[in-house]
């Protein structure tokens, strides 16, 4: 589902980026985030758009950026929540501390409605803009051990696994839009510092380092990088 106000990560908030767009920039709530001047929605909608996706515990954004890689353009903004309020958010973390087909039923669940989760909220997007392309930003870890009683035997390979579950998610709904789909490392990203900065002008607040890399993955997409 997507998800209006979404906090993603507050390990990764910058206090800076609170004063950055200034007092006077606009908060907007609503999905696309669109400011004037710009173009209407539909003519949004008829340009090829390129999606960058950022996902944390539970929860991702996404931005949309048309133009070109020399003048890229907002065309919108989407936090989305991957669980529902009745499934843990680190369900390995919930696994470990019950019975093993307990802990089996729980991942199970929570990768199912992730997956769900993804798909909507991806459709939403592609109704919204025609998605070009879409690129993911990962972190390159160690493959997670293939069964959940090896997975909670650490609490590394906990972490480690339920960024997975989460990206897997996004990865698949992303390829069911039938566009290229690229998973990119944060040392891959561009960046692109002054391009962000009018980006996150135009989308006014939230615009923290979870939106400017996701903005930052959709550049990527654009380039091909």
């Amino acid at each position: 589902m997507v998800c209006r106000g979404v906090t993603l990560h507050d390990d990764l908030h910058d206090i800076g980026d609170l004063h950055e767009l200034g007092d006077d920039t606009p908060r907007h709530d609503c999905v696309p985030v669109l400011t004037d001047p710009c173009p209407s929605v539909e003519s949004v909608s008829q340009r090829s758009a390129y999606v960058g996706i950022v996902a944390r515990t539970g929860s991702a954004v996404a931005v949309a950026v048309t133009g070109s890689p020399r003048r890229p353009e907002f065309a919108g903004r989407w936090p989305i929540d991957l669980v529902p309020d009745d499934l843990p958010r680190q369900p390995y973390h919930l696994a470990a501390e019950v019975d093993p087909t307990e802990a089996d039923d729980i991942v199970r669940r929570v990768e199912r409605a992730a997956t769900a989760a993804a798909e909507e909220a991806l459709r939403e997007v592609a109704s919204t803009v025609r998605v070009a392309a879409v690129a993911l930003l990962v972190k390159p870890t160690a493959p997670a051990p293939a069964t959940v009683a090896q997975v909670v035997r650490s609490h590394v390979a906990m972490h480690a696994a339920e960024g997975e579950l989460y990206r897997d998610a996004l990865m698949s709904a992303a390829e069911l839009l039938g566009v290229p789909v690229q998973a990119v490392t944060s040392d891959a990203l561009p960046d692109a510092a002054e391009k962000v900065r009018a980006l996150g002008v135009a989308a006014g607040r939230p615009w923290r380092r979870e939106e400017k890399d996701a903005a930052r993955c959709a550049l990527a997409a654009m380039t091909g990088s």
